[in-house]
Protein backbone atom coordinates (compact mmCIF):
# COMPACT_ATOMS: atom_id res chain seq x y z
CA UNK A 1 0.00 0.00 0.00
CA UNK A 2 2.56 2.17 0.41
CA UNK A 3 4.46 1.83 -3.19
CA UNK A 4 1.08 2.65 -4.36
CA UNK A 5 1.07 5.74 -2.57
CA UNK A 6 4.29 6.90 -3.29
CA UNK A 7 3.73 6.26 -7.04
CA UNK A 8 0.22 8.43 -6.96
CA UNK A 9 2.39 11.07 -5.12
CA UNK A 10 4.69 10.93 -7.57
CA UNK A 11 2.10 11.02 -10.60
CA UNK A 12 0.65 13.74 -9.08
CA UNK A 13 3.24 15.94 -8.65
CA UNK A 14 4.51 15.22 -12.26
CA UNK A 15 1.09 16.67 -13.47
CA UNK A 16 1.10 19.33 -11.45
CA UNK A 17 4.31 20.73 -12.64
CA UNK A 18 3.28 19.96 -16.18
CA UNK A 19 0.01 22.50 -15.51
CA UNK A 20 -2.35 19.53 -15.41
CA UNK A 21 -4.40 20.86 -12.56
CA UNK A 22 -7.90 20.16 -14.27
CA UNK A 23 -7.15 16.81 -15.46
CA UNK A 24 -5.36 16.00 -11.90
CA UNK A 25 -8.72 16.98 -10.61
CA UNK A 26 -10.75 14.89 -12.75
CA UNK A 27 -8.29 11.99 -12.11
CA UNK A 28 -8.59 12.19 -8.57
CA UNK A 29 -12.22 12.24 -9.04
CA UNK A 30 -12.42 9.24 -11.20
CA UNK A 31 -9.69 7.26 -8.77
CA UNK A 32 -11.71 8.47 -5.82
CA UNK A 33 -15.03 6.37 -6.92
CA UNK A 34 -12.59 2.99 -5.81
CA UNK A 35 -12.76 2.33 -2.12
CA UNK A 36 -9.07 1.11 -1.73
CA UNK A 37 -7.61 4.46 -2.80
CA UNK A 38 -10.34 6.39 -1.12
CA UNK A 39 -8.37 6.93 1.90
CA UNK A 40 -4.93 7.86 -0.20
CA UNK A 41 -7.10 9.93 -2.04
CA UNK A 42 -8.59 12.56 0.37
CA UNK A 43 -5.55 12.50 2.12
CA UNK A 44 -3.62 14.20 -1.49
CA UNK A 45 -6.72 16.09 -1.64
CA UNK A 46 -6.87 17.85 1.84
CA UNK A 47 -2.50 18.29 0.89
CA UNK A 48 -2.79 20.22 -1.90
CA UNK A 49 -5.90 22.15 -0.90
CA UNK A 50 -3.42 22.88 2.08
CA UNK A 51 -1.08 24.19 -0.26
CA UNK A 52 -3.12 26.18 -3.00
CA UNK A 53 -5.35 27.54 -0.88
Amino acid sequence: MTIVYKVVLILSMVLLMQGGLLFFNDYIIFLHRSNCFRNILYDLLLFFRLIFN
